[in-house]
């Protein structure tokens, strides 16, 4: 958990940050709360919103993985709570932490143009 505590600090956290800057031109807002995983806890979130839908990524950091909870909701109409994605943790780079990120951009946006 230390290691994976500090790829956050020193990698994945300035690689989201890029990823909310380029995406913000395209409508699409990225936010990430990290603040209990970093300060010893478990938990971390993902939300990503795109025009008035978006998805809420709840991740239980495990020793391999981290596990998501995925709520999909459209605003004033309601939400839909599901098992969500894993994703392994073991040596996890910042090219895959990218397109993670970037595979539920993308599924989000065909999501809303539909």
């Amino acid at each position: 958990m230390i290691v994976l505590r500090e790829r956050f600090k020193n990698d994945l956290i300035p690689e989201f940050q890029g990823l909310a800057e380029k995406y913000a031109a395209e409508g699409v807002t990225l936010h990430m709360d990290i603040s209990l995983f970093l300060s010893g806890g478990h938990e971390l979130l993902i939300d990503i919103q795109f025009g008035n839908r978006g998805f809420r990524l709840l991740g239980t950091v495990l020793p391999n993985r981290i596990a998501f909870q995925k709520t999909q909701y459209m605003n004033n109409i309601g939400a839909a709570m599901t098992s969500g994605p894993a994703l392994r943790t073991r040596d996890l780079t910042r090219q895959e932490f990218r397109e993670f990120i970037c595979a539920h951009i993308g599924e989000l946006i065909r999501t809303a143009l539909r």
